[in-house]
């Protein structure tokens, strides 16, 4: 990825137009990642880690397509693509939990994710954030995604099995 945003900048420097869009977290009805989330909150395995308190950045699907389009009129530069507020991770849960009809919440302290991801869990116990401000004033680009949108796309999902 880096290198990627390098070469775009590299390119745009040159006298090219080069955009990178850095997106969230894609969710909706039929993105692997939400089905699989569905799956293990169905099965009470989707858990809230480490305080909960770490910000989750995410967009749905249908907003990102619409922020790929509003990208042709903006100049150079890198933009962050995600919903307008980032959820405290323990309220993703939540919304994937409700989605699929299960209340109770299992909750793995922070310690027993490092030692279960080793040195991966930093990037489940990290804060990202993120905000979208740039791109929504240089594309004059809104998202349109809350947390009931996810929900909303999890119940599907659960609807759909």
């Amino acid at each position: 990825m880096l290198a990627a945003e390098h070469e775009t900048l590299r390119f745009a420097q040159a006298g090219g137009r080069g955009v990178t869009l850095r997106y969230g977290a894609f969710y909706a009805p039929y993105a692997p990642s939400t089905v699989d989330s569905a799956r293990l909150a169905r099965r009470g395995f989707f858990p809230v880690l480490g305080s909960g308190a770490q910000f989750f950045s995410s967009i749905d699907v249908d907003d990102a397509a619409t922020a790929a389009v509003a990208a042709l009129r903006v100049n150079s530069g890198v933009y962050n693509v995600v919903d307008d507020e980032p959820l405290p991770f323990r309220d993703y849960v939540a919304a994937v939990g409700t989605g699929v009809g299960v209340t109770q919440r299992l909750r793995l302290p922070g310690w027993l994710v490092r030692a279960v991801f080793g040195e991966g869990s930093h990037v489940f116990l990290l804060s990202r954030r993120v905000s979208n401000r740039r791109f929504c004033s240089a594309a004059g680009w809104q998202a349109h995604a809350t947390a009931a949108r996810l929900t909303a796309a999890v119940r599907d999902i659960a609807a759909a099995q």
